[in-house]
């Protein structure tokens, strides 16, 4: 939050050109600065540990999760410019990514040339992404809503399922494609299935996997039934399978009010995430 009130801060973002330069400057940057961190301070201390996976996972990720927060944060002027096509982009990192990988120029086929150059087809993606569903998603739909609050136990649970299936069906770790397929789309049903019949119909649940509270902050009655606060008109129902019920994603309350931020564009960021 400090770094986005900065003087600094606010020239490199000036226009839309200047914004994606410092995104992506920015992940890349601490890229190589957390693997630089893994290997010089983490590798020596645990060597090939199983641990090892963890963190290093973490690392990879952390620059990305420090992007969205980044986007949360200055919505009101990061994420017009964020959620544009940028087609130019994604073709020239998919070159530099085919690239890397075959090895057709030395400095880029090094392993931080390959996380470079994946790291920048990531944000590639991710941005065109913003920008087609900024179109196909302008505002609330339940439908939409509800895949949404499901992707986060997709999310959280198909690592372990993915290894589940492939274990129960006898698969060595050389899937090929139709292997892959299969117990992809198991995995899938498995862990939709989960959200639908146990998180969804389980307000504690909800809280630790979806982090979704009741809007009015109060639960109440006989064998955990929840009669929320009645909450305000311009706040939409989440569509359950438990039927409408009011909740809202638990603020990150360690953060500064922003009451410039425009309600509508929230909205729509919150619609689009």
């Amino acid at each position: 939050s400090r770094v986005v009130s900065s003087p600094v801060y606010r020239r490199a973002t000036t226009g839309r050109p200047r914004v994606m330069a410092t995104i992506i400057v920015s992940v890349m940057v601490s890229i190589i600065v957390m693997r630089g961190g893994y290997r010089a301070a983490v590798v020596p201390a645990i060597g090939s540990d199983p641990l090892d996976l963890p963190v290093e996972e973490t690392l990879d990720y952390l620059p990305f999760f420090l992007l969205g927060v980044l986007l949360h944060l200055d919505r009101r002027r990061l994420l017009p410019a964020f959620q544009r096509p940028a087609p130019i982009l994604l073709a020239v990192a998919g070159v530099l990514l085919l690239a890397s990988t075959r090895g057709w120029v030395g400095g880029l086929a090094s392993s931080t040339g390959v996380v470079l150059s994946r790291t920048l087809f990531t944000v590639a993606i991710t941005v065109n992404l913003f920008a087609v569903a900024s179109r196909l998603v302008p505002g609330p739909r339940p439908a939409v809503r509800y895949l949404s609050d499901a992707s986060y136990t997709v999310y959280l649970f198909h690592y372990f399922w993915i290894y589940v299936i492939a274990t129960l069906l006898s698969f060595d770790p050389s899937l090929r494609w139709p292997q892959m397929l299969l117990v992809t789309a198991l995995t899938f049903g498995v862990t939709f299935a989960l959200h639908h019949f146990v998180i969804l119909r389980s307000p504690f649940l909800r809280k630790i996997f979806n982090g979704k509270f009741p809007a009015g902050g109060r639960q109440g009655g006989r064998h955990g039934d929840r009669r929320p606060a009645a909450a305000p008109a311009a706040r939409t129902a989440t569509v359950t399978a438990a039927g409408s019920e009011p909740e809202r994603t638990q603020p990150l309350r360690w953060l500064p009010p922003a009451p410039h931020l425009d309600p509508e564009r929230t909205q729509q960021l919150h619609w689009i995430l």
